[in-house]
């Protein structure tokens, strides 16, 4: 079994993504590739911040909207491990070609995965 074509036609019917000829290379990467990888490893994401609520015993139900927002964008932004642990839930589920395409840019692409995970997890959780 060709493990790039099972993960691509795994996310294949979540990608629905309208590209204009302007689009750079990045921002169609992250259009293409991270955000259905996002949209298919959602409830892991979601679950894998969870377990770090829990083993940090923090009470997320007591805080309100904001304190929300503002624990998730500190915690992903501050905790490392955590931070890791949930691009690596992208990363696996790239293709080899993409994982090359993401060392070419990994900085900026290690923003806009955390970033796309903030917003997921505020508009889920917050």
């Amino acid at each position: 079994m060709n493990r790039s074509i099972s993960v691509t036609n795994l996310r294949s019917s979540l990608s629905n993504v309208v590209t204009k000829a302007e689009t750079s290379e990045i921002e169609l990467f992250q259009n293409e590739v991270l955000r259905p990888i996002l949209k298919f490893q959602n409830e892991l994401i979601k679950s894998v911040f969870v377990g770090s609520l829990n083993k940090h015993e923090k009470d997320f139900s007591k805080m309100n909207h904001q304190g929300r927002l503002d624990y998730i964008t500190r915690v992903i932004q501050k905790d490392l491990g955590l931070r890791n642990v949930l691009i690596g839930v992208v990363l696996g589920m790239m293709t080899v070609d993409e994982i090359f395409q993401y060392y070419l840019h990994e900085n900026e692409y290690r923003r806009r995965i955390s970033k796309m995970i903030m917003e997921r997890l505020a508009d889920q959780l917050g």
